[in-house]
């Protein structure tokens, strides 16, 4: 093993430290560990590391990353938290995997007093290795800081809210279904704008008289008595706003939810109250009338101001509630709104080892690290053939392994996209969806600009900068065509609307920007840096990319459009692989050849080539990190596609939330 040898003269510490070229002794991690060196001679070791940065160009990844990890434990010894923070998230753009790396970057982030910044630095470890103790000693340490810090900022930081986070815009087609609901509302239910009626037979005075009996039968809970005595009201002084409010009230406690909002409709909307707004929503929503019950409950946010964190709650509840329920209802599990923010809860009582949940990507794309192991672009199957299994060894194989492989091996057979051939599926149905999907906005073939991606792909995020300097580009921990995949799958969506509405060849509509949208905002965003400080140069390469790029449309990408999206994948993103691999089949085949044991002994010894995909999952991104969780995510297949699935570690009750 390769090493050097610092020292200060007779008597002083000396410290040996491992090249980055050769492996860890052992084969468990670095023989000599950055962090419990004498002090004095971390400098030393900090430029040691530098000069192997800069001169050893036949550094592979892996080592790579070890040594900027390497020099990131050193800076931060050093007390150089900004520049620890730098060759860490440099650590896990070349390795993601690299779970030292989240660990130093975590730290690095709490001493620059970036509390959430470090949260998701942890994050990307414990999706490496949930049960690793360092990280969940340091998430504890950063829960105290976290605590510390809100009990002494108390009066001048706001506590965390999680409807900051959410809207109440309109989504795309509630327009349409908002009339769909009120014809339910007119014929199922007899609700319409008819109940409107002036009366010129008014009784104010015996309506006050039977208002005040009513009154006087709730205080001694005479309900039936009290709707009574409020229906004379009524009759006396249809317009009696008290009167409708106050027997509306007393229906919808007795569930009887029709009646109650007939009397809420009947006011005139100019003279609805916030009261009133607000428990229209409420009886809506049990009606469940969902779009309705949002236009009323944005009626009362708007009436108080937009401080009603009641009002605010009930209508995510009702958003959450139609956007995911379609998703779960084959699960045990469904979406609701917490005070945290959206949240995965058990909906019956579920064991341990039953699965809760399954769910598929809604875009993905290869992790860098992997982009070396064929897999299909679409689907995510892996096409390694015996020869990647294998590699050199194949050569070593007797004639007799050597038949028993080509026998059993299933045949791999990579269809590559014939206009650019930097894209590998399974099957022509693959290429034709992923074409269809996106591939149309991003071949190189049709859109030059879009090569550039590619060749930031094939070179791990390194490429020319403007100033021709080779250099890292995309330094994000994820693969920029997650990014790319989100705007050409949004682009895409567009053209497929415009051809609907035969509106070819035209400037797309708002609406029609909005509904292919839809789909991304079920995925909260949150970071603190932009984007563009981290990767200046990646903007105006966007940009290039979806400018004009798929029949005339170009997307506007701003610099608030890259920050969302890129935070909106970094806090969303899951790493999954396809679950049944050329390798478990050939393995299958193997159990019924006797000849299979001369192939058995090469099996052990290597590792097998994984391709890892990462992907922004709708429900999977509702559920909640937790250190003592009680559900595993893994990979998994839903409706004949790979993805992940959420499995039960211990037994859930109905109603506790799954972390």
């Amino acid at each position: 093993m390769s090493a050097i040898e610092i020292s200060e003269g007779p008597g002083s510490s000396t410290a040996k430290v491992c090249s980055p070229t050769s492996p860890p002794e052992n084969g468990t991690g670095d023989s000599h560990d950055p962090r419990h060196i004498d002090l004095e001679l971390v400098p030393d070791l900090v430029q040691h590391l530098t000069q192997q940065l800069n001169e050893n160009m036949a550094m592979t990844k892996a080592e790579k990353a070890r040594c900027l990890r390497q020099r990131a434990e050193c800076f931060l010894r050093l007390g150089q938290n900004k520049a620890a923070l730098k060759d860490a998230e440099a650590a896990l753009g070349e390795n993601p995997r690299e779970v030292g790396a989240s660990i130093v970057a975590g730290q690095a982030a709490a001493g620059l007093g970036q509390l959430k910044e470090a949260f998701l630095k942890y994050k990307i470890g414990l999706q490496q290795d949930p049960n690793n103790k360092e990280i969940v000693e340091e998430l504890r340490r950063l829960q105290s800081s976290i605590l510390e810090q809100s009990e002494f900022e108390q009066e001048e930081e706001p506590t965390y809210n999680a409807l900051d986070f959410c809207s109440q815009n309109p989504y795309p087609g509630d327009d349409q279904q908002l009339l769909m609901e009120r014809e339910i509302l007119n014929v199922k239910y007899g609700i319409s704008d008819k109940l409107l009626k002036s009366s010129n037979k008014i009784n104010q005075a015996e309506a006050a008289k039977q208002l005040k009996l009513a009154y006087e039968a709730v205080t001694t809970g005479q309900h039936s008595e009290a709707v009574a005595y409020c229906t004379r009201a009524l009759d006396a002084d249809p317009s009696n706003l008290f009167g409708r409010m106050f027997r509306a009230q007393l229906l919808m406690d007795r569930q009887d939810m029709v009646e109650a909002l007939k009397d809420c409709w009947m006011i005139p909307k100019s003279k609805r109250t916030y009261d009133i707004w607000k428990m229209g929503g409420q009886i809506l929503y049990h009606m469940w009338l969902p779009v309705t019950a949002e236009f009323w409950l944005r009626k009362a946010t708007l009436m108080s101001g937009g401080n009603s964190q009641e009002v605010g709650m009930l209508f995510q509840k009702v958003r959450v509630k139609r956007l995911y329920d379609p998703l779960t209802e084959s699960f045990p599990v469904a979406v609701d709104f917490t005070q945290y923010g959206r949240a995965v809860v058990a909906t019956e009582d579920v064991k341990a080892g039953e699965v809760l949940m399954k769910d598929l990507p809604l875009v993905h794309a290869q992790t860098l690290a992997s982009r070396y192991v064929p897999a299909c672009c679409h689907c995510t199957s892996s096409l390694i053939t015996a020869t990647d299994y294998f590699g050199d060894a194949y050569s070593g194989l007797n004639s007799q392994a050597k038949e028993v492989v080509a026998r059993h091996w299933p045949k791999v057979t990579p269809v590559w996209c014939p206009k650019c051939s930097r894209e590998m599926y399974c099957s022509q149905q693959c290429l034709e969806a992923a074409w269809e999907n996106s591939h149309q906005v991003l071949c190189p073939s049709v859109n030059k600009a879009a090569g550039r991606l590619y060749d930031l792909r094939d070179h791990d995020g390194y490429g020319y900068d403007s100033h021709g300097n080779w250099v890292e580009l995309w330094g994000g921990h994820y693969s920029p065509f997650v990014l790319a995949k989100i705007w050409a799958s949004i682009l895409c969506h567009v053209h497929r609307l415009m051809e609907a509405d035969g509106k070819m060849g035209e400037h797309p509509t708002i609406e029609q920007w909005a509904q292919a949208k839809a789909p991304f905002r079920r995925f909260i965003a949150f970071g603190t840096a932009p984007a563009t400080e981290r990767m200046p140069e990646m903007l105006s390469i966007f940009q290039e990319v979806f400018s004009n790029c798929a029949g005339g449309v170009d997307y506007p990408i701003t610099e608030a459009e890259f920050r969302g999206r890129y935070y909106q994948a970094a806090c969303n993103l899951q790493c999954f692989s396809a679950g049944i691999t050329p390798f478990q089949r050939f393995l299958t085949n193997l159990k019924d050849d006797l000849d299979g044991l001369s192939v058995l002994m090469h099996l052990d010894e290597r590792k097998v080539p994984e391709a890892y995909f990462a992907g922004m999952f709708p429900v999977h991104a509702c559920l909640n990190h937790s250190c003592d969780n009680n559900a595993e995510v893994s990979n998994g297949i839903y409706m004949d596609n790979f993805g992940v699935q959420v499995t039960a570690k211990r037994d859930i009750k109905k109603g506790e939330e799954v972390i």
